[in-house]
């Protein structure tokens, strides 16, 4: 719905429950086409935010570790701990789901639907 020179610096796919950035669903749109369903491509993504956290997690004990060491003298320092993967007030990890990525898909190709029809009319008849 943007104008064409505003919409290419917006780079995402929207729809009313959230939206997908246009390097990530141009991915998903190449999985769809080799056989990965959306399903699986959920599973991808929970686990690359599963591996983010981790390096987050990591990250924030190696902060402890380097902060008591500078501190050592200072006693009854408590740290807050880091937060689940799930937890809605800390990290909140978030993964979208299989049905809403078939959902964001299929609305991709209706939208599409006279241009992909167009470029198979255009095909020579060995592919017929």
């Amino acid at each position: 719905m943007l104008p064409t020179n505003l919409a290419a610096e917006f780079l995402a796919e929207l729809s009313h429950r959230g939206a997908i950035s246009t390097n990530v669903f141009a991915l998903m749109r190449t999985c769809f086409n080799y056989g990965i369903g959306s399903k699986q491509f959920s599973h991808i993504f929970l686990f690359l935010h599963h591996c983010h956290f981790s390096q987050l997690h990591v990250q924030y004990l190696d902060g402890l570790l380097a902060r008591e060491k500078q501190q050592q003298e200072e006693s009854g320092s408590a740290y807050e701990a880091f937060s689940d993967f799930a937890d809605t007030s800390g990290y909140g990890g978030f993964v979208l789901s299989s049905s809403w990525l078939c959902m964001m898909y299929d609305h991709f190709i209706e939208d599409h639907g006279e241009d992909i029809d167009q470029r198979c009319a255009m095909g020579s008849a060995e592919i017929l």
